[in-house]
């Protein structure tokens, strides 16, 4: 088990290891018991797939930008530069089906295929003035991640990896507000903190910031927003600070005295002078926009003057430096001048004296002692939230219960927790699947669908049981003939369905194992392994249920809460390991044993108290095998 711990500025982020141990659930806190063997470290930096393939063209849908201490979002107007985009993401995902829906105040496009499925859509406002974006993009084949962003015009921001194969999981939420909390989960090592904004984020926690949180974001092709934390703004701001002297500044001041003219002739010309020799005189002008010695006008000229030079790269960090007025915080400062070696450390010194009207030289201790005495330096301690129970957490997940208890049955079976495919044969509510299976045809027939659309299960090898249930489960719930529905493809004896409607948003995935025959009567909870069932609420809590099986029938089962930052996990993993996560906010708890059974003998209060009442109350029963 591994808890995160709250970072200092100036301390080196890293996992905190304790050996790795396991933590078992107590009434009395979380007790540790004994050491387990480590898995081989998770590294979601190395991993590379069609997401990375694709990250050229997500990097133009998913800018976001710092705007006072928030991460600010931003959304790219232009119709059809989006769909150009959703056109390059379409060529990588290995052929298959797509569309496009529009109207009202909604659009969206998405696409399926062999290696990648996605979608971009625009809500609210209609596409140039959109309140709500989101995109999700899932690899079809290894590693099988799976990344959504979501955003939307009053500063919500919600960034989700799923690891796919690995027990990996990312999430970073920011509300309106501002409040930023991060989570990041690698077998049963979690880091989950909440700060007030991304700015006091990045502040706390500089080494998780700088070398995870925003190398991942641009391995994952979203442009993440540059922070002062950077090495290249760390750089441009000791520049800025350090005196020029010489050649060049006797240069710039022959030319900068135009700037002050009264003549306009004269200003323009020093302005195409200091233009033409910019990339000679660059640190020298941003040296001069701190030097009061010069006018103020001077200063808003040579400020133009960069802006307006400088590479792209150069100028997002300047613009940041610039509009955060990094050189006259204090706080900023003063961890700037830690991070400094002794010859650059009198400019910083200087400038810290400059701003605060105090004087400790490159004093470390003694300036982070006055600087504990400013008021606005210090923080309230906030009372702890109470613990998050998610048995009390109500919404749609438990209107549909009674058809997630039909797909979803777990077979507890000597060592291992296992879907159990023959409760899927068994009649619901006193029918069979081949009545559900009349129903399902009936209802197409309803709708005006083409014939092709759905065949009976009876005799057919391209429909199972589990999308029978599925697609009852879609009859009952969409109301609207025309409710939202995204897909829908069975051939060869792989499947996929997806729809959304009434509060509910909900796919099924499976994929043929082994043999052609794959749904029979007799044969049919044989033949399929992958099984992939996800249900998440469109509104209020916003909890997302995934329930999933490889090819080897290995296990996973997430729970996600959006609104109450909470996830439970409980994973087999390759290696033969089983961890069960369990983050609510900045609460952790994490086990892993060598089976199920050692797991759950190792912590048997937690599963009775906490995870299989909670199976129960999304409708999953958990049977143990005779």
């Amino acid at each position: 088990m591994i808890f995160s711990s709250r970072n200092t500025a100036l301390t080196t982020w890293r996992w905190l290891a304790i050996g790795i141990v396991a933590i078992a659930w107590s009434s009395a806190g979380l007790l540790p018991t004994a050491p387990l063997r480590a898995a081989e470290p998770y590294d979601p930096l190395k991993v590379k797939g069609v997401l990375q393939k694709a990250s050229e063209h997500l990097k133009k849908l998913t800018p976001l930008r710092w705007h006072n201490g928030k991460i600010k979002p931003g959304v790219l107007s232009d119709r059809d530069a989006v769909r150009k985009i959703v056109s390059d993401l379409r060529s990588l995902s290995g052929g298959g089906g797509g569309g496009s829906s529009s109207g009202g105040d909604s659009w969206s496009q998405s696409f399926q295929g062999s290696k990648m499925s996605g979608k971009v859509a625009f809500e609210g406002g209609g596409f140039l003035k959109a309140s709500t974006f989101e995109v999700w993009l899932r690899e079809e084949s290894k590693p099988n991640r799976e990344l959504t962003v979501k955003s939307n015009t009053r500063g919500r921001l919600s960034i989700t990896l799923n690891g796919g194969d690995s027990p990996y999981l990312f999430r970073l939420y920011q509300q309106p507000n501002g409040k930023l909390i991060v989570q990041e989960i690698s077998g049963d090592q979690v880091f989950s903190q909440q700060e007030d904004s991304f700015a006091e984020f990045c502040r706390i926690h500089v080494q998780f910031v700088q070398h995870r949180l925003i190398p991942l974001l641009e391995h994952l092709g979203i442009d993440a927003p540059i922070t002062p934390y950077d090495k290249r703004v760390q750089s441009q701001v000791r520049r800025m600070l350090t005196p020029i002297a010489g050649e060049k500044l006797a240069k710039f001041k022959k030319i900068a005295v135009g700037l002050d003219s009264d003549e306009f002739k004269l200003r323009e010309q020093a302005t195409r002078d200091l233009t033409k020799q910019f990339d000679e005189l660059a640190d020298v002008m941003r040296h001069a926009t701190l030097d009061e010695t010069y006018s103020v006008e001077v200063r808003a000229r040579l400020n133009e003057v960069i802006r307006k030079t400088s590479r792209p790269e150069d100028r997002r960090v300047y613009d940041l430096i610039t509009k955060v007025k990094l050189t006259d915080k204090p706080r900023y400062l003063l961890w700037l001048l830690s991070e400094t070696d002794d010859a650059q450390r009198p400019v910083i010194a200087r400038r810290l004296a400059k701003v605060t009207g105090q004087n400790f030289g490159g004093d470390v201790a003694r300036w982070r002692a006055w600087l504990k005495t400013q008021a606005a330096d210090v923080k309230t301690t906030e009372k702890p939230a109470p613990p998050l129970d998610l048995l009390a957490k109500k919404g749609k997940l438990q209107a549909v219960s009674k058809h997630t208890a039909r797909l979803v049955k777990l077979k507890w079976d000597g060592d291992r927790l296992r879907l159990d495919r023959q409760h899927w044969a068994k009649p619901f509510g006193g029918k069979t699947i081949k009545q559900l299976s009349d129903e399902v045809a009936a209802e197409v027939t309803k709708r005006g669908l083409p014939a092709t659309w759905w065949n009976k299960v009876d005799g057919d090898d391209h429909v199972g049981y589990p999308d029978v249930l599925f697609q009852s489960m879609r009859n009952e719930l969409e109301t609207d003939r025309y409710s939202r529905y995204f897909y829908r493809g069975y051939g060869h004896g792989d499947g996929q369905s997806e729809f959304e409607a009434n509060g509910i948003s909900a796919s099924l995935s499976t994929k043929k194992s082994a043999g052609r025959r794959v749904f029979g009567r007799r044969a049919s909870t044989k033949q399929q392994k992958y099984f992939k069932f996800r249900l998440s609420e469109t509104a209020a809590e916003k909890r997302t249920l995934l329930v999933q099986t490889d090819e080897k029938e290995r296990l996973q089962i997430s729970l996600l809460g959006e609104k109450s930052h909470s996830i439970v996990r409980l994973l087999e993993m390759p290696s033969g390991l089983w961890v069960v996560q369990d983050v609510r906010g900045t609460q952790v708890f994490a086990a892993k044993a060598d089976s199920f059974r050692k797991l759950y003998d190792q912590n048997e209060e937690y599963f009775t108290k906490q995870f299989f009442p909670l199976l129960k109350h999304l409708g999953i029963v958990v049977a143990k095998s005779k």
